[in-house]
């Protein structure tokens, strides 16, 4: 009879992250299902099968649960948009790929985008977590200006208002059209952001 393998035993700090994930997992799910405010943090605990005192060995809250997601959205959605602003590729290609992919893609970030507009308003009325949720949006915005600025370095491409105003209006531009998408996908929206695209990226 062969040995079964015995299962490796986590570190404490394998542990934590692990335990971090499953919470994180649970609450995007919950999030999407219930909305932020239909979510208490029980549900989060029971849905990962932990204690509410883990929750809280981990996040200081709900708010803070949402922010986390947030952090690793952005982290993720970063790679995306470096490739994009930074490639020497034609206009003509990347409008092809827009237009094929955009409302697919729009639809799987539909869930995404109904919590985070109910957890922005929750923020318009908490001084605490506003400020929490704008440092990340000057986050965000650094990074959007870092990468006209490698755009700049690499193409020569002139933009139509300082890097740093450049990088706010694409962000705003890009994050109002998708909530726009989203309550009424009209066909030609596809077109009108890869015209914007090409105004702001010179």
């Amino acid at each position: 009879m062969k040995d079964i393998p015995k299962k490796t035993r986590l570190s404490r700090a394998e542990a934590k992250t692990q335990t971090r994930e499953e919470l994180l997992k649970a609450a995007r799910t919950l999030f999407a299902r219930y909305g932020f405010h239909g979510t208490s943090l029980d549900m989060v605990a029971e849905t990962a099968g932990y204690t509410k005192g883990a929750v809280y060995a981990n996040f200081s809250g709900k708010e803070d649960l949402y922010l986390a997601l947030l952090d690793d959205n952005i982290e993720k959605g970063h790679k995306d948009l470096e490739d994009l602003i930074t490639s020497d590729v034609s206009f003509e290609s990347i409008s092809n790929e827009i237009n094929k992919n955009f409302f697919t893609e729009l639809e799987d970030s539909r869930d995404w985008a109904a919590f985070t507009v109910e957890f922005f308003v929750h923020a318009m009325r908490d001084d605490n977590i506003r400020k929490k949720l704008t440092e990340r949006i000057r986050v965000a915005q650094e990074y959007y200006t870092s990468c006209l600025e490698k755009r700049i370095a690499a193409t020569g491409a002139e933009l139509p208002m300082p890097v740093g105003q450049t990088a706010t209006a694409l962000l705003l531009f890009t994050n109002a059209l998708e909530l726009m998408a989203l309550l009424n996908p009209q066909p030609e929206l596809p077109h009108i952001y890869v015209r914007m695209l090409k105004m702001l990226l010179g």
